[in-house]
């Protein structure tokens, strides 16, 4: 419990937060309007149903992504080890991904 108060005081995790919700926003227009624009070339009949679908495909999509983004999150034991790499403890799955997705040398 200490714990989950201790993120709600930290300005960073409320930072990170608005930042997630701002992106779901956008990407959730693009999706309409992408979804919009491709569901105008059917017939009239089948529009509707399409966006439907479609719309509801892309809320499990996004779903799925930021749940496998939270479960990689929470790996913390090491995915291997080599004499070669100088890490203390090995690798893990979470310290790879974002060592690989910041483009950047740590």
């Amino acid at each position: 419990m200490d714990s989950l108060l201790t993120l709600a005081r930290d300005p960073a995790a409320w930072a990170a937060l608005v930042t997630l919700i701002v992106m779901e926003v956008v990407l959730g227009i693009d999706n309409l309007i992408f979804i919009s624009i491709l569901s105008n070339k059917l017939p009239e009949a089948k529009r509707a149903r399409t966006q439907r679908i479609g719309i509801g495909l892309a809320l499990v999509m996004r779903l799925a992504l930021l749940s496998t983004v939270a479960w990689i999150a929470r790996l913390s034991e090491p995915a291997f080890t080599s004499p070669a790499i100088h890490f203390r403890g090995g690798i893990s799955s979470c310290s790879a991904g974002v060592r690989f997705s910041s483009g950047r040398r740590h």
